[in-house]
């Protein structure tokens, strides 16, 4: 496919211009009866193609008025017979087929490109997913095989509490494969089926502090500000405890055990935005605007188990109540994660 030539475009611009006016001049020295000069327009108009398509029609309006001219400059036996304007209407109505035909190739291009870019995507998709899945499957199996292989080896001399420590450690670590394979169900579930929220009043400040308290009973110290956050509003309030879990789980996980996290809430507009701040690695920037994407998982989470999907689900989760989430993260200093909510309900949830 050719395509733009962002490189090329303004000396193809120049060529095109050069041309239309070369034809015009040719047009008017030549006698008015040789309408066959009109259809070397067409060199514009195809040419356009190499600028994107972007100046096609300017071609084709600027061929169709200087033909139309043309005809005045040299009239035939000083009148303009119907057989000469029949076929200056030719002429004209050829270069607009022309202009029609470049469009219609530029757009069958535009389309495979899409389609090309979306079979890309899928393919990135599918190597993260095959990464994650060796990475968060073969780690846990690894530890389990080890742990399973001593008690074979060494059961009669292991004390009963060595053994159930390490029958902990295997259950510990199905765990974290089971969610893993819930993650990917989940995603999986996602692709198939519109996430439509079933809308009922929620009340976001007894939400997020309930949150907020069950985190806290692992040790991680977690403050609160939801006094200027709405009463209620109208939400999904499964989906948005699962969105905000995620959220707060990535907090903790990101962070330093004894490392504070914030979260803030307030009214702003006519929406509730709620901030969940932590003092974590950060996010590189290179890594940001990808963390929405299935399966990503950017270089501070190498040492942190995860699917690299809850990002992901809590887009979802949030575009579907109409709102947005959004991160800032400085490497070193932390990330905020800000959620905006509407206050009335979502007309069309997607």
């Amino acid at each position: 496919m050719l395509g733009a030539v962002p490189n090329l475009r303004p000396l193809i611009a120049a060529i095109n211009m050069t041309a239309i006016g070369a034809v015009f001049l040719f047009d008017a020295v030549t006698p008015a009866d040789n309408v066959s000069v009109c259809f070397a327009y067409t060199i514009p108009i195809v040419l356009s193609i190499l600028e994107g398509g972007r100046r096609t029609m300017a071609y084709t309006a600027c061929a169709i008025v200087l033909t139309a001219l043309g005809s005045f400059i040299q009239p035939p036996d000083d009148r303009i017979s119907l057989v000469f304007v029949a076929n200056r209407l030719i002429a004209a109505f050829t270069l607009c087929m022309m202009a029609l035909l470049v469009r219609y190739r530029l757009a069958i291009e535009a389309g495979l490109q899409a389609m090309l870019d979306r079979q890309r995507e899928q393919t990135d998709r599918q190597r993260r997913f095959i990464r994650m899945l060796s990475h968060e499957v073969r780690t846990p199996l690894t530890v389990m095989d080890g742990h399973a292989y001593r008690l074979i080896k060494r059961g009669p001399a292991l004390s009963a509490d060595e053994v159930q420590r390490r029958a902990q450690t295997i259950r510990t670590a199905a765990a974290r494969i089971d969610g893993v394979i819930a993650s990917v169900l989940t995603m999986s579930a996602m692709g198939t089926e519109q996430m439509a929220p079933t809308l009922r009043p929620v009340d976001l400040r007894t939400l997020l502090d309930g949150l907020a308290q069950a985190a806290s009973e692992g040790g991680t110290v977690i403050s609160c500000d939801l006094d200027r956050l709405p009463g209620h509003l109208d939400a999904d309030p499964l989906l948005l405890t699962q969105a905000f879990e995620n959220l707060i789980g990535n907090a903790i996980k990101y962070a330093p055990a004894a490392s504070p996290i914030t979260v803030s809430g307030a009214c702003e507009e006519g929406e509730a935005v709620v901030r969940i701040t932590d003092r974590g690695s950060g996010i590189a920037p290179p890594d940001l605007p990808q963390v929405f994407t299935p399966y990503f998982r950017g270089a501070n989470s190498r040492n942190v188990p995860g699917a690299g999907i809850g990002l992901h689900l809590v887009s979802c989760v949030i575009a579907a109540h109409g709102g947005t989430v959004s991160l800032d993260s400085r490497v070193g200093q932390g990330t905020t994660a800000t959620i905006r909510l509407p206050l009335r309900s979502p007309s069309t949830p997607s």
